[in-house]
């Protein structure tokens, strides 16, 4: 198993600076769609056999944000129209930012019983 401490040695070889990813969901489902590997605010690409291998532990680590930050405090990412953001991960400070977007639909109704013709003025010009 590979430990956080690993994984931000393994970025810092790479003058990785922040890790930013992706997530969104919708429709009871929800996923991390994306990683960011930054230096300094530019995206450096990784060789695929340098991210698998650290992968599962990031992607552990941002789903445990995820669930602290929304689920927990009751913010749905997840079902119905669901939601989407960014966390990045700063490694140097060891702390992170979420911009969050939640997706809502809103409806509103209008009970209008008994009301009666007489209220209206129903004189007409011609």
């Amino acid at each position: 198993m590979i430990t956080k401490e690993e994984v931000k040695l393994f970025m810092m070889n790479f003058n990785i600076t922040d890790i930013a990813a992706d997530f969104s969901g919708g429709g009871d489902d929800g996923d991390i769609d994306n990683f960011d590997f930054l230096r300094d605010d530019v995206v450096i690409e990784l060789e695929k056999k340098d991210k698998r291998k650290y992968l599962e532990k990031l992607l552990e680590f941002f789903y445990e944000i995820l669930h602290t930050e929304l689920n927990e405090k009751g913010y749905d990412w997840i079902n119905n129209e669901g939601g989407y953001g960014t966390i990045t991960y700063n490694l140097s400070t060891d702390k992170y930012n979420m911009d969050y977007n939640e997706r809502l639909i809103d409806e509103y109704n209008w009970d209008y019983n008994e009301k009666t013709i007489e209220e209206y003025n129903w004189e007409f010009e011609y």
